[in-house]
């Protein structure tokens, strides 16, 4: 069996990296090979189902004449884009689910799936036993800016590429920003990673937020996308996490954020709203109500539960994520279709 996997964003960001493992695991299957030719493929693998699109009738020709089986990857949340769902739907052959709330849609719509979480690899990802005064002045700052703070993170790109300076609804980074204020912690920090965070930094500029940023601002000062700047290496956002004493997944909607189960990996605390692989890997104490947002004694609870839960998480996610795991979930793959 030959498998042409197709997708690709260039930027060594998240759908880069899925595509790099999806080709590793299918690599180990046996009698699965790669293919660069989807004429030669009896597989077209999509790490996005978006891509799909971009060859729609090229895709269903291969399909319908030449008897190709597609897979797609739901690499965000298709419960929001229910038009491209209907599209796809007599198109893909099975999709990969990365989370409970999408596979349970996929079985109310009776299409075929198989849940595959994205995979984050512990061996990149995890403690360090490397001090916050080492990890910061080895990213170029003075401890002093930390010191005695407690750090809440984010690291994630959410502004829009087309607009620097409107946010990604799908990100959220408003609720990051009220989140922030409302945690009942004295010496709050926010600490800022990944490219493309102009409209977050903007705000916390206007509303006097204090705020870290780990990259380099000329281009944000300057309003110009920092996409190939400020994209650190997962070594760096390793560092970054390890260094946080909360991380907060603020999203509305998100096939993941892999950020769920970096931040387990490398026991760094977490809260997060009730979006992708969270409920999925975090416990429900972690969870952020927005219905309780204004509640102190919510917020409050929710820090003191990520705090305690660091070792649970941990086991979970460390026990989940690993290649024998990985491998048996994508030979299934092709033992269901």
């Amino acid at each position: 069996m030959r498998v042409k996997v197709i997708g690709k964003d260039n930027m060594n960001w998240s759908i880069d990296k899925d595509r790099k493992n999806i080709s590793y695991f299918i690599s180990q299957i046996d009698k699965v090979s790669k293919t660069a030719s989807c004429i030669f493929s009896s597989y077209m693998f999509f790490v996005w189902y978006d891509v799909i699109f971009y060859h729609f009738f090229a895709v269903k020709a291969l399909k319908y004449f030449f008897l190709k089986k597609i897979i797609a990857v739901s690499s965000n949340d298709i419960r929001e884009y229910p038009e491209k769902f209907k599209k796809l739907r007599n198109v893909v052959d099975i999709w990969i689910s990365p989370n409970s709330k999408i596979s349970k849609y996929f079985k109310q719509e009776n299409v075929k799936f198989i849940q595959i979480p994205f995979f984050v690899n512990p061996k990149t990802f995890y403690k360090i036993k490397t001090s916050k005064k080492e990890i910061i002045n080895e990213f170029g700052v003075e401890f002093e800016k930390i010191k005695n703070k407690f750090l809440i993170g984010s690291i994630q790109r959410d502004s829009t590429g087309n607009n620097l300076l409107k946010p990604k609804w799908q990100k959220n980074p408003d609720l990051l920003f009220e989140i922030f204020k409302k945690i009942p912690k004295e010496n709050k920090l926010l600490v800022l990673a990944g490219p493309r965070r102009h409209y977050l930094i903007e705000r916390c500029r206007k509303e006097n937020i204090p705020y870290l940023y780990i990259g380099n601002e000329k281009l944000i000062n300057e309003k110009k996308d920092d996409i190939t700047v400020n994209n650190l290496s997962e070594k760096m956002i390793n560092k970054v996490y390890n260094m946080l004493d909360l991380y907060v997944v603020s999203s509305k909607s998100e096939g993941g954020p892999k950020a769920i189960i970096e931040a387990s990996l490398t026991k760094t605390p977490i809260i997060s709203t009730d979006v992708g692989l969270a409920r999925d890997f975090l416990e429900k104490s972690q969870i952020i109500d927005l219905q309780k947002l204004n509640s102190t004694l919510h917020l409050s609870t929710l820090v003191t539960s990520a705090l305690k839960s660091v070792e649970k998480n941990y086991d979970k996610s460390v026990s989940f994520f690993n290649e024998t795991n990985y491998k048996k979930m994508y030979s299934k793959i092709f033992n269901t279709i």
